[in-house]
């Protein structure tokens, strides 16, 4: 009769150790990889970008983000927990720009300082905050 016992409590002890290792369900995947934009929006509106820039964005998974928009570069750590990004101490480089990537390097900074909420839905990244949205799809 000890056998039944012991048996269930190995299995009970198994579930546990099983669900403990389980992330929250409410918890978004990890935001790490390279990233392309697709789109923006500011005040509703589409914002196209600048003449022939593209606009990147590398998560990594120490917690670093670098952001090209065509012109300067932003970079500094970030935490993506809770599904908004809280970009800590950042450096942005001043290249001399044309007016239309400077435009372009200010939304960009405006976007990501804003503490933007970010959504990953396969391999398309939505990020929102204050009046502007930016779609990028993964590289």
């Amino acid at each position: 009769m000890a056998r039944p016992a012991a048996m269930m409590r190995l299995l009970l002890v198994t579930a546990l150790l099983t669900a403990c290792g389980q992330a929250p369900a409410s918890e978004p995947p990890p935001l790490v990889g390279e990233f392309t934009a697709s789109g923006a929006t500011e005040l509703g509106a589409p914002r196209p970008f600048a003449p022939g820039t593209e606009v990147k964005a590398r998560f990594t998974d120490d917690g670093h983000l670098t952001v090209r928009g065509g012109c300067n570069t932003l970079s500094g750590r970030v935490d993506a927990g809770g599904g908004a990004l809280a970009l800590g101490e950042a450096a942005v480089t001043e290249m001399a720009c044309d007016e239309a990537r400077t435009d372009q390097d200010r939304f960009l900074v405006a976007l990501f300082s804003a503490g933007p909420t970010w959504r990953l839905d396969g391999d398309t990244l939505l990020l929102a905050g204050g009046d502007a949205t930016l779609t990028l799809t993964r590289d």
